[in-house]
C-alpha cells in the first residue's frame, strides 16, 4: 500500500510539472533563447539573446555580445547580466527586491547555480 501511495505522490508531481523551451533567430543571425520551468517547488525562466562566453569551468560569464543580455528568474531571485562597452558581464542580482552583491558570498552562490542553468540551456543549441 505504501508503495502505491509513492507512486501516486510521483506521478501527480511529474503531472503537475511543466517545461518550456523556445530558439529563434533573427535576421542578423542573432538567436534567442528562452526556457521555462514549473512545478511543485521549482519555478525556473531564462531569457538570453546573443553570444554567451564563459570561463573554461563554466563558472562566470566573461563576455556577452553587445546585443546579448541574460534574464535569469527562480522564484523570488532575478539576475540580470548586460555587456558594458567592452562586453564584460555587468551583473545585477535582486532577492526579495533587495539588491545582492554580485561579488559576495551569497551573490556568488547564486551566481553559479545561474550560470549553471544558463550553460545547460545554450548547449541544447
Amino acid at each position: 500500500m505504501r508503495t502505491i501511495a509513492i507512486v501516486l505522490v510521483a506521478a501527480f508531481t511529474l503531472a503537475s510539472c511543466n517545461f518550456t523551451y523556445k530558439m529563434e533567430k533573427d535576421d542578423k543571425g542573432s538567436i534567442y533563447r528562452e526556457t521555462s520551468e514549473s512545478g511543485p517547488g521549482r519555478n525556473l525562466k531564462i531569457e538570453m539573446t546573443g553570444e554567451i562566453y564563459f570561463n573554461d569551468n563554466k563558472t562566470q560569464i566573461t563576455e556577452i555580445s553587445e546585443d546579448g543580455y541574460v534574464e535569469y528568474r527562480k522564484g523570488k531571485v532575478h539576475i540580470d547580466i548586460e555587456p558594458d562597452d567592452n562586453k564584460r558581464a555587468i551583473v545585477t542580482i535582486t532577492e526579495n527586491g533587495k539588491t545582492i552583491a554580485a561579488d559576495s558570498e551569497k551573490g556568488m552562490e547564486l551566481l553559479t547555480e545561474a550560470i549553471g542553468h544558463i550553460a545547460e540551456l545554450l548547449d541544447k543549441g
